[in-house]
């Protein structure tokens, strides 16, 4: 009886391991995706120091903001 509880358990705990690393994948996906596309058009265009950090930091917090509530 023991047995079988304990293999249930390893069960779930195989099936919640590969939720979180499809999970992780897809969301690091998404948001890399996301905050490539929002930096690309201006790589070339901002002519201030300033006004790339403030564009980047606009971006990443948007990538993490989707990757976190995915």
């Amino acid at each position: 009886m023991r047995r079988v509880r304990r293999n249930a358990r390893s069960g779930l705990w195989t099936c919640w391991l590969v939720a979180n690393i499809v999970g992780f994948t897809l969301g690091g996906a998404i948001g890399g995706g996301i905050s490539g596309i929002g930096e690309q058009p201006y790589s070339e265009v901002v002519t201030s120091a300033s006004e790339g950090a403030r564009i980047l930091a606009i971006n990443a917090g948007v990538a993490l903001g989707i990757f976190g509530g995915w």
